[in-house]
């Protein structure tokens, strides 16, 4: 399984049910475990703790399997035939493997980019058209971005006639891609962001009228894929 440089992801479901989703090499599997690189994490932000339950999600031969897991412990210089240089995880070695269920989309954060305005505001109920919108406007920034939804922050004040479960009509312009977004997202949840006045709003994007869903997640996957590109690129 453990065949040199294997690429895997690493899945954490926090307590507040967000999931932090970090990619690594594997390297090697030997007595003290397996070995990976550092993990690179696609939201940019969120650290696994070590100790933490996980899931590693791998391909075996053209079949990608997964198998819960946990970080054992953090090194700077990497264990003997390993054929890592610089620093790395030792993650708990499996003890069985199953088919994965990977996550539907891919999540990239925004991080390094200008800083990407999300204009929102609530529509109008059961008339979701550009032209049906009502209540005050939204200016929040976005964090990271999948062709199935986005996260952003808004300040604490504005978030407050925010609910879980509620929905957003989005307009958003992303780095390289032409043209506007104008999405309908459902709040799937909240969290107020550590040491500030802001409030951290997950969405996940919903079919609208008169609106191209599909094709508007197609060209939000071209800047997804060239974002992981890029990370890929700086790992290096």
């Amino acid at each position: 399984m453990c065949a040199r440089q294997a690429s895997a992801e690493l899945h954490f479901q926090r307590s507040d049910g967000e999931l932090v989703v970090a990619r690594v090499r594997l390297m090697a599997l030997n007595d003290t475990g397996l070995i990976a690189d550092r993990p690179v994490y696609v939201d940019g932000g969120s650290k696994i703790p070590v100790g933490r339950e996980i899931a590693v999600h791998v391909t075996v031969r053209g079949k990608r399997c997964e198998f819960p897991s946990r970080i054992e412990s953090e090194f700077r210089r990497a264990p003997s035939g390993s054929h890592l240089t610089g620093p790395g995880v030792v993650l708990r070695r499996p003890e069985s493997i199953a088919s994965s269920q990977r996550r539907s989309s891919v999540r990239v954060s925004v991080a390094g980019c200008d800083p990407i305005r999300v204009v929102s505001t609530t529509p109008f109920p059961g008339a979701y058209a550009a032209c049906s919108l009502m209540g005050p406007i939204y200016h929040s920034w976005m964090v990271d971005i999948s062709a199935g939804g986005l996260s952003m922050v808004m300040d604490r004040d504005s978030a407050r006639s925010i609910q879980r479960g509620g929905e957003l009509f989005l307009t958003f312009c992303l780095p390289d891609i032409e043209g506007d977004f104008n999405m309908l997202g459902r709040v799937r949840h909240m969290r107020e962001v550590a040491q500030g006045e802001s409030v951290r709003l997950a969405l996940a994007f919903r079919s609208w009228q008169n609106g191209s869903l599909r094709s508007d997640q197609q060209r939000i996957a071209r800047f997804v894929a060239a974002r992981e590109r890029t990370m890929l690129k700086r790992r290096r």
